[in-house]
This record gives structure tokens, C-alpha cells and sequence, in this order.
């Protein structure tokens, strides 16, 4: 709060929106829109600034789509690169850009609902460093998962709790917020697959002092996600011994 000629003005409460962008489908801007403007509905009194990263897209962004987004979007910029380096990658280029002390990270169509996002945010007004949506019983139920993607996630929170000794067990869940302090430990992270979100909550878990929770979080109906197969594990097997020995 600041005085300015005999009048109190509240300082304006600004967070960055990253959303990640790989092959999206349907009528995208569309979506992101829809789903940044029912975040600010619901926060009138923050400022939601959006930064999209496509990651080398391949199919369904178009320029006469960026300049769409571009016009339709508020309050928000569009990064594009050519070739595809992963989800990590992405976000990296994404956080880098931000220019606020708070950061919320989800996928492009908001898969989780706008409650489970404004949680995230009222836990880094509070002042926490890191917080960490853990997925509910309405991921397994309203998710579109293959077998694989369902097994990957079950064995994943069971490494995550049994050898990397994590407090945080779900560290995959797609939803994240962070302070300055949080975006500093995310950008020192150097994996750009599937394993990226566990290395940032590894190495945040390993720093004295800093604020972390869990909050629950709800998926929406209907949210597809993307099929997995053995060539991720394959993948990202050598990316999980690095993070046991980092």
C-alpha cells in the first residue's frame, strides 16, 4: 500500500500464468482464454499475466493462430520456438521470462478446475515458497489415462516416497506455484522431461527455511492427457539416477 496526493492506493497484486504448449488440439486460443478469464473472474483484485510457450509445436499452431491469441488473449505473450525440448525446457523459458514474485504453472487446457488454481495463489499471498497440488481421486476418475500413464503415475509416488525420501510424493501433478525464491530453485533445474517437476521438488525439499505445502487438487472432467508408452520410462530411467545422486 502507497499514499499518492491524500489518497490510499492499494498496490495491485500481480502473478505470472505459465502454461506450456505442445501439439494442441481443437480451437486453442479459445480454451486458454476461456480459462484465464475464469481465473480473473474469480480474482478481480489480482492482475493474471499469461505467458504461453510453445514447445516447437508441430501441428495446430499456425501464425494466423499466434496473432489470433496474440488479439484475443489479454494481458499476456505468446514464446515460440522451432524445436521441441520437453515440458521442462518449456517451462524454463517460460518462468525465465516472468517478471512478478509469484508464478503458477498448469497445462495449456487447464486441466485442473479454477478452485484447485486460486488455492495455489492464496498459498503465495500467505507467503509460502513452493506449493504442490497434489492430485485427488478425481484424476484416476475424470482423467482420460491409458493403463501405462496410470501405472506411471502409482510407481512414481512410490519412488518419489520410498528412495528419494520426498515429503511431497506426488511431485507430477501438472500444477505448481512458487515465490522468487521458488523460481530461482526452478530455473536450476536441468532435466526437460517427464521427471522435471520431481527434480524441483526434490531440490526444494533440500533447502532449509524454505516454505512448502500440498494442497488437493481436482482435476476436470473429461481432461485427456496424452498416452504413454516404454519409451519414456526408457527415457527418463537415467534422469531419475541423476536426481538420486544430485
Amino acid at each position: 500500500m502507497h499514499l499518492k496526493r491524500g489518497f490510499c492506493i492499494m498496490s495491485e497484486t500481480k502473478i505470472d500464468v505459465v502454461l506450456p504448449c505442445y501439439n494442441p488440439s481443437g480451437d486453442w486460443v479459445t480454451i486458454i482464454n476461456k480459462g484465464i478469464e475464469r481465473l480473473r473472474g474469480m480474482m478481480p483484485d489480482k492482475r493474471l499475466h499469461l505467458i504461453v510457450v510453445n514447445d516447437g509445436s508441430s501441428r495446430n499452431i499456425t501464425a494466423e493462430g499466434i496473432e489470433r491469441f496474440k488479439l484475443t488473449v489479454a494481458d499476456s505473450e505468446f514464446i515460440s520456438y522451432e524445436t521441441n525440448r520437453g515440458k521442462g525446457y518449456a517451462l524454463r523459458k517460460g518462468i525465465g521470462a516472468t517478471t512478478s514474485s509469484m508464478v503458477v504453472y498448469t497445462d495449456w487446457d487447464f486441466p485442473y478446475d479454477a478452485e484447485s488454481i486460486t488455492t495455489v495463489i492464496h498459498k503465495l499471498v500467505e507467503g509460502y515458497d513452493v506449493v504442490v497440488a497434489a492430485r485427488t481421486k478425481s484424476y484416476r476418475r475424470h482423467a482420460d489415462l491409458n493403463a501405462f500413464r496410470s501405472f506411471m503415475s502409482i510407481a512414481s509416488r512410490f519412488l518419489n516416497r520410498v528412495v528419494l525420501r520426498m515429503k511431497f510424493n506426488d511431485a507430477q501433478g501438472g500444477l505448481k506455484g512458487m515465490s522468487a525464491r521458488g523460481k530461482e530453485i526452478f530455473l536450476n533445474t536441468t532435466i526437460d522431461g517427464f521427471l522435471f517437476d520431481t527434480e524441483f521438488i526434490h531440490n526444494a525439499s533440500r533447502i532449509k527455511g524454505l516454505k512448502m505445502c500440498e494442497i488437493k487438487a481436482n482435476v476436470r472432467e473429461g481432461v485427456h492427457l496424452s498416452p504413454m508408452g516404454l519409451k519414456v520410462l526408457r527415457r527418463e530411467f537415467p534422469n531419475f539416477i541423476k536426481i538420486i545422486f544430485s
